[in-house]
């Protein structure tokens, strides 16, 4: 601070010049080309050159010297070698060891595996030095430690380590704890003899320390292990021999048992030989870490060997499988204006037989585009055609007026004419539409889906050009004088080319006067312009024609979710092919004949280095790798293209990958994206919904659902419901596992192998499962278009069905309707009938093992339309279900009746071929696959009546249709019952009867007599067996379980289970509860006596329970998966509903992937917050990535598995809901639910006191004077009334001296009860159901409310007015001593006291209404109202008069 400013300043100065003039020095040096020089000394060589040999020998001398000075004694002991010692060969370091001098100290042998680098191997492998013998007490630092082992608990180590990326974890872990329930227990233990010397001991305790404090667990061996090992073996030479037999297993594995014995620290000697020799030569700290995760590798090692066994059966098998590839351009050799053609009636046609149609009404009206096959015989094979058809016009019937309206639009008496019809459609609709021209004819046409309507009248038929606006009277400003109503206003082009060319389905078409497209609007062959609809007329031929072969193409694909766009993109895709399938003969063999596979690498990911190589040496497919996604959507449309397949196979197509791929091909913006279709198209507006325009498109998914039956019909169920695939047989993969897949060279040639193996799954349960020839079946019976078909519609069928049998007997058809879906209408509200449906009989509850005969009607409702000729010609359709009558019996069949009739027929004489004996192979299936499409048309057909959108919805006759129904199952039922048999359950169209008997034959002879007897009643409708059920537990309506038993061929019973309606087979529960339901059902449904099944039963509980709290059951058992029914966003009420909470917040952080339909999962978990389980969800990758997360044991126990195996067990006694809870771990009281039905025994006598009052509180009340509890169960205790001596002996107060304080006790006791009836407590029925309220809910079934929480089941009290006033009787006949049988004599005091107490009670009785009927009040409604008041008294009727008269009339009658 002395420093003056100047002196600072100079001093800056002389620094800034002394700088500056260096700087210019060396710039100066550098401008003139001086460069800057520098001289290297010799350095003197620091290393020693020695031989390889000389460098080993000194190195192990090193070893063995204790060259590390100053360590205290403290044992600190290093081995001598560097780092870039790992490389010397472990042959001369053994060698050398066995020659050293240290033979006191036991050296390790370097592995051949050792790793290179590794410090933490370098530290484990590191030699102790010999230390004195110590006792544990003496070393307080190891005592310590051994202490904090011991101590440490299985709490700390339940989360398994981290593992490397396996695709069959997930199911091998759950797979193995499913197991571990039906596998015998071993017994595993080391070996142990009371006269092991002190090494073996130590070596035992210290291994069961170190496993202790690594997995909580207790190594074992198994009994024939222990018997070869000696008694003085070393623990190495156990590790040595029978390493495979010590590791332990999966923690999951239900024989492992936690270790009870705790680790002895007070008496241990621990020997240095034996801690040297464990830590040196096998136990160091790679290996310790090995038994720790020993679960996750022998799960990975299973993995592997799977996946391998997998890859190298499909090399092998995919070998023979040849990749035919056609050289020869077919394009080249066509001459597309030289068109087959065929000669009929001495002039030139154009054959094809067409599949497939399409029309775009918006763009190109009028016209109607027909895709197929057709033969060249340049190329000598079927070649696809695209057929326009042009100029289609449009169709409308005017319906006339009775009589023409006037200005005012009043009805006048003027009579409508055809001429008046005629100028006003001319002045009033066609000029100001400015329709271009128009054609009129007046017919004779027939209606009959409006009563308003007439059955028959003249029309007025209008045509005109398509591309002219539509008609639609509510459009014109004035209401027509003469014209009614215009039908025909909606119809599409489509459909009528279908009905007027009367064309029903696929078949062979001439196209008389064929023009040649120039310009073609299709990628097909032949492209061949049809002016008018009238050119196009079916073959008639007199030998029908076979349908040409189809090109069909198998297609899959890989996709993940971008992280940064979280957009799914394409990483792979493959496809098979097979250029000849016949869909008149059996499945072609090979499947295919062609098959490739392309893939790109994930975005910011790079493929291995050897990914070239390993594609190189890929034989079993053609594989082609491109950079980026686009390049593979262009190779693979090239590819496909070149194919040109007429039908494109694949799984979840409509619902899932079209989507994608749409998506994906506007993203990248594709070019040639049309050619994955047929017609040529630039615009990708709406693509998913016409990708493949021009192709048939087979979703197996849909298709499979109308086959079979399946409780999912994901691809790897369906693998193994159609090709019987075992579960290991087939990996699924997940989105987010595609992109792991891609770490390596192998792991992608497998995804590879199992991408094209999923293919030609679904390819061949195509085949297997015969969807083509059935849809081409199906689709020629119902005339609608093949395509439509395959996607599943049902109402479309019947619709198009009824369309052709009503159009061929000249009825106008009604309407299509577009009706807007209303937002706020759930699908299942929409889906569910406004009319009474099928009957279910009230189930008889139980558990039976007597054999249950199983009988239902064949095709109930069709059979019911024929027996009572029910249809829209012989009843009016009206949209009410009052006054249902029969159709008279004199009218003639009406044509639903008449449609139905030749479906049955027609499957009958199909049956009858399908017999003979002399038929092939082919002709046989056909006829198999001809009567499977006529039963499925015949039974669908009532669907049509009953579907509110559906154009012939018919609510009247529908509801007569049901009504029948549930008459002849009632009728059924009382027959049956009339020949002594029990009916147990009833459905619909079935009933199930309990013989009571044994005897398999027996039970057929039974329902041979009832199906006669049942069959005398009726003509069409028919009774017939079904089955036979062994066992059958009964639970509630369309809920049971059974065990089917069956003849074979050879005379042989077989069983089959069936679960129907169960949780166990709904997929809204967590697979751990389902898996619990199925394991207690196996008990129940077998050959176990009462006691074992109750046993077994419980042990498995409890069993549950501890892996549970111990974090031993895998976390895919504990997921929840439930599907949203629309966007998560528009829930109203989320907080109540767990996958709406997962999917939103799901999205928020991931972006956009869980929409309308997907399927959510999640777990439920303690976050250290107080919500409800409901908000307490996560999903999977929320609990793998958050470490505060748990799972919440509590929740799984009591929400899942507990009202799952409740709900099973109810029928059976022995157990109950409280037992089942006790097992879990359970708070028993809050499962204790009130069940309104009485819980007597049949036969037993009510009115006594100890069967009515058995559920009711006793009354006690404490003494004034010793205040001892005194317990009323009776108004005599033995002999003794209960006022004249306390229940206390030592007491000497008569309690009726204290008669007050016993008199408000009991006023507290009935107030306290009233208050719990007021209280209003309401709980669900659902015993998975918590939701208690006292809030009312608004909603009824009836007069039970609906419960707001699960809005499934209803709520009811948990107190009623009738338990309040069983509890006030009860009060009230304590103290009545007029009930008693014998009374005894009393004093006058005690007796006065009983009647005091008595009126006490009373009083409260009197002002409870539950036990007085007010007749007054009852008929209040029918009171004869005068309007004078003052005589409103004299005119009521004397109410209990009038009611003693008419049980006076009744009696008189009787």
């Amino acid at each position: 601070m002395s420093d003056s400013p100047e002196d600072r300043r100079s001093k800056r100065a002389r620094r800034e010049t002394s700088y500056k003039a260096k700087a210019f020095e060396k710039f100066k040096q550098l401008k003139s080309g001086t460069r800057s020089k520098y001289e290297i000394e010799e350095l003197d060589n620091v290393y020693e050159i020695v031989e390889e040999k000389d460098y080993v020998r000194k190195v192990l001398d090193r070893q063995d010297d204790d060259w590390i000075v100053d360590d205290d004694g403290s044992g600190y002991v290093e081995d001598g070698r560097d780092i870039f010692d790992d490389d010397l060969d472990s042959e001369s370091i053994a060698q050398a060891t066995a020659k050293g001098k240290g033979t006191k100290r036991k050296k390790k042998a370097v592995s051949e595996n050792a790793g290179r680098g590794n410090l933490q191997q370098m530290l484990s492998n590191m030699p102790s030095k010999k230390k004195e013998e110590k006792k544990l007490e003496d070393d307080e630092m190891l005592s310590e430690i051994l202490g904090e082992i011991d101590s440490t608990t299985s709490d700390s180590i339940v989360k398994p380590k981290s593992q490397e990326y396996s695709i069959l974890s997930k199911k091998l872990a759950a797979k193995d704890y499913m197991k571990s329930f039906s596998m015998p227990k071993s017994s595993f233990s080391l070996p142990r003899t009371p006269q092991n010397s002190r090494k073996t001991q130590n070596t035992e305790n210290v291994i069961n320390s170190s496993n202790t404090s690594s997995s909580s667990r207790e190594i074992k061996i198994p009994k024939e292990v222990q018997n070869s090992i000696p008694e003085k073996t070393t623990i190495e030479q156990i590790l040595d021999s029978q390493v495979e037999d010590i590791i332990e297993e999966t923690p999951t594995e239900s024989n492992l048992i936690p270790s009870t014995q705790s680790l002895e620290t007070e008496n241990i000697t621990i020997e240095e030989y034996s801690t040297q020799e464990l830590f040196d030569d096998e136990l160091d700290m790679t290996q310790i870490e090995e038994f720790e995760s020993q679960q996750l590798q022998d799960t990975t090692m299973d993995e592997e060997k799977i996946t391998d066994d997998l890859q190298a059966e499909f090399m092998s098998e995919w070998e023979n499988f040849g990749n035919e590839t056609s050289d020869m351009d077919v394009d080249k050799l066509l001459d597309k204006t030289d068109i087959p053609l065929v000669e009929v009636d001495d002039k030139k046609v154009f054959r094809f037989y067409w599949w497939d149609a399409y029309e775009d009404p918006e763009k190109q009206k009028g016209v109607v585009f027909l895709f197929g096959k057709t033969y060249c015989e340049s190329a000598k094979t079927y070649l696809s055609c695209c057929v326009p058809v042009r100029n289609i016009s449009r169709r409308l019937f005017l319906l006339p007026r009775s009589v023409e309206l006037g200005e005012d639009g009043q009805p006048t008496d003027e009579p409508v004419t055809f001429k008046k019809m005629y100028s006003e459609l001319n002045e009033k609709i066609i000029k100001p539409l400015h329709i271009s021209s128009f054609k009129t004819r007046y017919v004779n046409k027939k209606y009959c889906f409006n009563p308003e309507i007439p059955a028959e009248s003249d029309y007025m038929e209008l045509r005109y050009p398509a591309a002219d606006p539509s008609i639609n009277l509510n459009d014109l400003r004035k209401k027509p004088r003469t014209i009614s109503k215009i039908f025909g206003t909606n119809t599409s082009f489509l459909e009528i080319l279908l009905l007027e060319r009367k064309i029903k389905g696929p078949c062979w078409l001439d196209v008389h006067s064929p023009v040649p497209v120039s310009n073609p609007l299709s990628w097909c062959k032949y492209e061949i312009n049809c002016t008018k609809p009238a050119d196009l007329k079916i073959t008639e031929l007199e030998k029908p024609l076979a349908p040409p072969p189809l090109v069909v193409a198998a297609i899959n694909m890989r996709s993940f979710v971008n992280p940064k766009t979280y957009a799914n993109e394409i990483l792979m895709m493959s496809c098979l092919a097979h250029n000849r399938y016949a869909v008149d003969k059996q499945a072609p063999n090979p499947p295919f004949q062609q098959h490739f596979c392309v893939f790109s690498c994930p975005s910011q990911q790079i493929l291995p280095l050897n990914i070239h190589d390993a594609l190189g040496g890929y034989k079993a497919t053609k594989v082609q790798k491109m950079d980026t996604e686009r390049a593979l959507l262009n190779y693979f449309i090239a590819q496909f293209a070149k194919i040109d397949p007429d039908l494109v196979v694949g799984h979840d197509l409509q619902g899932y990958q079209i989507n994608v791929l749409s998506d994906r091909l506007a993203k990248q913006d594709s070019k040639t994206f049309s050619k994955l279709g047929r017609l040529k198209r630039t615009e990708k507006r709406k693509l998913e919904r016409n990708l493949f325009a021009g192709r048939l498109v087979c979703d197996l998914k849909i298709s499979a659902k109308e086959l079979i039956k399946s409780k999912s019909y994901d691809l790897d169920t369906l693998c193994q419901v159609v090709l019987k695939l075992k579960e290991t047989q087939r990996i699924e993969l997940e989105p987010d596992d595609i992109p792991k897949m891609y770490r390596s060279s192998e792991d992608i040639l497998k995804l590879i192998s199992f991408t094209m193996q999923d293919t030609s799954y679904i390819l061949k349960m195509m085949y297997d499962l015969n969807a083509i020839p059935l849809a081409l079946q199906i689709t020629n019976i119902a005339g609608n278009v093949m395509s439509r078909t395959l996607m599943g519609g049902r109402s479309e069928r019947n619709e198009f069905l009824l369309l052709h049998a009503f159009s061929e007997k000249d009825y106008i058809v009604p309407d299509k309707e577009f009706k807007k879906k209303d937002p706020k209408q759930s699908n299942a509200a929409r889906k569910k009938p406004t009319y009474s449906g099928g009957l279910v009989l009230d189930p008889k509850v139980g558990f039976y093992d007597k054999f249950i005969l199983l009988m239902d009607f064949n095709s109930l409702y069709p059979s019911i339309i024929q027996e009572y000729n029910i249809c829209f010609t012989t009843l009016p359709v009206t949209n009410s279900e009052d006054n249902l009558v029969l159709p008279d019996r004199g009218l003639p069949p009406g044509i639903l009746p008449t449609e139905i009739r030749k479906l049955v027929e027609s499957r009958r004489q199909v049956k009858g071929l399908m017999n003979s004996a002399d038929i092939s192979n082919d002709l046989r299936m056909q006829y198999n696959i001809r009567q499977m499409a006529l039963k499925l048309t015949a039974n669908s057909m009532y669907g049509c009546l009953g579907f509110s959108n559906s154009r012939f919805y018919a609510k009247n006759l529908a509801a007569l249709v049901t009504h029948k129904g549930r008459e002849i199952l009632t009728n059924t039922k009382d027959l049956v019952e009339r020949m002594c048999f029990e009916v147990v359950y009833g459905d619909t169209d079935s009933i199930m009867i309990n013989t009571n008997i044994l005897d398999y034959d027996q039970v057929f002879k039974i329902g041979l007599k009832i199906k006669q007897e049942v069959n005398k009643l009726y003509k069409q409708v028919e009774l017939d067996i079904d089955g036979v059920f062994q066992y059958l537990l009964l639970l509630k309506k369309k809920k049971y379980a059974a065990v089917t038993l069956s003849k074979t061929k050879e005379g042989k019973l077989k069983t089959v289970k069936e679960y129907k309606g169960l949780d166990i087979v709904r997929r809204d529960w967590s697979q751990i509860a389902c898996e619990a339901g199925k394991y207690i059902l196996e008990h129940i449904l077998s050959e176990q006596t009462q006691d074992e099944r109750i046993t077994n039963i419980h042990e498995y509980l409890r069993k549950v329970r501890s892996d549970l709290e111990q974090g031993q059951v895998p976390t895919v058992l504990l997921v929840i998966t439930k599907q949203l029914t629309k966007d998560p966003k528009m829930y109203t009420d989320k907080n109540s509903l767990p996958h709406v909470q997962v999917a939103l917040r799901y999205n928020q952080q991931h972006g956009g992937h869980f929409r309308a339909g997907d399927t959510v999962p999640y777990v439920i978990c303690e976050d250290g917050t107080t919500n409800s389980s409901t908000q307490r969800a996560y999903h999977v990758d929320e609990l793998a990535k958050n470490e505060g997360l748990k799972i919440d044991v509590k929740y799984y126990l009591g929400q899942q598995i507990h009202p799952v195996v409740t709900r099973i067990c109810d029928p059976i006694e022995g157990t109950d809901s409280f037992q089942i809870a006790e097992c879990l771990g359970l708070d028993t009281s809050s499962f204790k639910k009130p069940k309104q039905e009485s819980q007597g025994v049949v036969g037993e006598n009510i009115c006594k006191p100890e069967v009515k009052f058995r559920n009711v509180d006793k009354f006690n009340f404490t003494c004034y004077t010793c205040k001892a509890d005194n317990s009323v169960d009776s108004p005599l205790s033995g002999a003794v009334p209960f006022l004249e001596k306390c229940r206390n002996p030592d007491c000497h107060t008569r309690p009726v001296e204290y008669l007050p304080h016993i008199q408000n006790q009991l006023t507290l006791a009935m107030q306290a009860c009233i208050a719990k009836y007021y209280e209003n407590q309401l709980t669900c029925e659902d015993p998975a159901c918590p939701n208690d309220t006292c809030r009312l809910p608004l909603r009824f079934v009836k007069k039970y409310p609906v419960c707001t929480l699960c809005q499934k089941g209803v709520m009811y009290r948990m107190y009623t007015e009738q338990q309040l006033y069983m509890q006030l009787t009860y009060f009230q006949y304590m103290f009545d001593l007029s009930k008693l049988a014998k009374r005894p004599l009393l004093e006058s005091e005690v007796e006065s006291g009983y009647h005091t107490l008595r009126e006490t009670v009373e009083k409260y009785l009197n002002h409870s209404g539950f036990s007085i009927i007010n007749l007054t009040e009852l008929f209040s409604g029918f009171m004869i109202r005068n309007k004078n008041p003052s005589s409103l008294k004299s005119d009521l009727p004397n109410i209990e008069t009038l009611v003693e008269e008419e049980i006076e009339d009744e009696e008189e009658d009787f």
